[in-house]
């Protein structure tokens, strides 16, 4: 099984916005999703907080927790 999950932030409270990051999440979701190599993704747009972050990995991660998990993705 290979599963990835990305997460794309562009807004920070100290910093300007930062639209080429949240650009080079979604081009990196497509992509993934068109070549199809990939069981599974978790994809976090729109700047997720810390805590809605570290709860939807969470819970992605549990889904495959019987699974054997040849490959997994992570791009932040």
């Amino acid at each position: 099984m290979k599963l990835a999950i990305i997460i794309g932030v562009s807004q920070y409270h100290t910093v300007t916005s930062l639209d080429a990051c949240k650009n080079d999440a979604e081009l990196f979701h497509s992509i993934l999703k068109k070549i199809k190599k990939v069981d599974d993704i978790l994809f976090l747009g729109n700047s997720p907080s810390g805590r809605e972050a570290k709860k939807s990995i969470s819970d992605f991660i549990t889904k495959y927790k019987e699974e054997l998990v040849d490959e997994l993705i992570f791009y932040y």
